[in-house]
């Protein structure tokens, strides 16, 4: 008998829900084979998983497959979603991009629904119900793909605050001298490099995320990297270079090369240039030796 006969799609969801538990008899002493598998898997398709401790891996997979089980033989359709959130945070201590275990845990969803549909086909399972199985089996590991998500974009929200806060701070001299290097070389910044800092309107329309991207990509030297926050409404950036040919399609306003120890410097002037540029609709990436001056990259 097909699981949707019953008009009621939440009483068939869980229905199916009882259906899975009863395919996952026996299945504990399955789930250390199935998580080493997955985990060599991830580490032959996620190249960044080449990089974490294999043991980790391995234990967060069955970690993953653990809640799954339960959530499976719990005969209800309802998402843990904390436990998963306090593990993907747990994770993210751990430097292993959450981007990557969203991806994982489908991965992983599908060995599983793999292992249910063989063992519902022994069982004489009609392939209706096998399809509605699989279906409660995405629709679980897509949820928790969510959750993922969700705290993915957490971590982004606490970590542009701390970075808004390192750069107003270094705008204002405010780090300890004696501590300063060891702060700039947290965030890549070489104390021993000039910087010019660039300033932008964050709330320019035209100041896109492919905006910063190209002075992300053009701005940034090999062991230098471009370094940006958002500082009173304005994208600050420190950027290593300023090449001659860069064009832009917003107003960014560019100071003089500083060391970052007194990066204020630079940003004061940037600043002073943006406010001026913006007076008279400038556009491009301007210097304030560029205002009042016809330069190529006056626009």
């Amino acid at each position: 008998m097909r699981l949707t006969d019953d008009d009621d799609p939440q009483q068939r969801e869980m229905t199916a829900a009882t259906r899975i538990a009863s395919l996952l008899d026996g299945i504990d002493a399955e789930i250390d084979t199935l998580a080493a598998d997955l985990t060599s898997l991830y580490r032959e398709r996620i190249p960044v998983y080449a990089l974490v401790a294999r043991d980790d891996i391995e234990r967060n997979t069955r970690a993953v497959l653990d809640i799954v089980v339960r959530q499976v033989r719990s005969d209800s359709p309802r998402i843990n979603e904390s436990e998963l959130a306090m593990l993907a945070r747990r994770w993210s201590a751990q430097q292993i991009p959450l981007e990557f275990v969203a991806h994982s845990i489908q991965v992983g969803a599908r060995r599983l629904a793999t292992v249910i549909r063989a063992r519902a086909a022994e069982r004489g399972f009609s392939s209706a119900v096998i399809d509605d199985l699989q279906d409660i089996m995405w629709h679980w590991a897509t949820s928790y793909a969510a959750v993922i998500n969700s705290v993915l974009q957490e971590n982004a929200v606490s970590t542009a605050a701390r970075r808004s806060t390192f750069m107003r701070r270094l705008i204002e001299r405010a780090h300890p001298s004696l501590s300063l290097p060891a702060v700039l070389a947290e965030n890549g910044i070489d104390a021993d490099r000039t910087y010019h800092v660039a300033v932008a309107d964050a709330e320019d329309p035209d100041f896109t995320s492919e905006v910063l991207a190209r002075l992300r990509v053009r701005c940034g030297l090999a062991g230098a990297p471009v370094f940006d926050a958002v500082v009173d409404a304005c994208v600050v950036a420190l950027l290593p270079t300023v090449p001659a040919d860069l064009e832009v399609s917003a107003l960014v306003a560019v100071g003089p090369p500083t060391p970052p120890s007194d990066i204020g410097a630079s940003y004061r002037q940037a600043r002073r240039t943006l406010e001026i540029a913006q007076r008279f609709g400038r556009r491009g990436v301007l210097s304030p030796a560029d205002l009042g001056t016809s330069t190529s990259r006056r626009r």
